[in-house]
C-alpha cells in the first residue's frame, strides 16, 4: 500500500471504491490532507481496526461504511464500519479461531465449534 510522501495527514473522506460479487468490500478510496490511500480487499481488516480494542481486526469485509462529520465545519470526526457479516461466509472464521486459539483451545475443538457434528480422525 502507498502511503502519501508527507505522511497521511487528517482524513478527508473514506470511500467504498468496489464490491465484490458478495458484497464485501474489495477496495477502499481514503482521501486525507497529504494525498490518496487505496486500501485493497487484503490490507482492509488490518486498517480498520474495532473501537475500543485497536489490536484486534475488523471481523469482515462485508460492512457498510459511514464517515461521521462536524455539522459545522463537515471535517471527518470518525469512520464507522458497520458489520454485515462475518469472515468469508462460510465455514470456519479466521479471527474467531485465532481468538479461541489464543484463549487455549485445540485444533479440535475449534474444528467441532465450527462444524458441529462432525467426527474427527486420522485417515492416514
Amino acid at each position: 500500500m502507498a502511503l502519501p510522501a508527507g505522511g497521511v495527514g487528517e482524513i478527508v473522506d473514506v470511500t467504498v471504491a468496489s464490491r465484490s460479487r458478495s458484497g464485501r468490500v474489495w477496495r477502499l478510496d481514503v482521501a486525507t490532507t497529504t494525498g490518496d490511500v487505496e486500501i485493497p480487499a487484503y490490507a482492509i481488516r488490518q486498517v480498520l481496526r474495532r473501537a475500543g480494542n485497536p489490536g484486534a481486526i475488523l471481523r469482515s469485509n462485508l460492512f457498510k461504511l459511514d464517515v461521521r462529520r462536524d455539522p459545522a465545519t463537515r471535517r471527518a470526526l470518525a469512520v464507522i464500519a458497520s458489520g454485515a457479516g462475518s469472515g468469508h461466509g462460510v465455514g470456519l472464521c479466521q479471527t474467531g479461531s485465532l481468538g479461541m486459539a489464543r484463549a487455549g483451545a485445540n485444533a479440535e475443538s475449534i474444528l467441532a465449534h465450527y462444524y458441529a457434528g462432525i467426527q474427527i480422525r486420522r485417515l492416514y
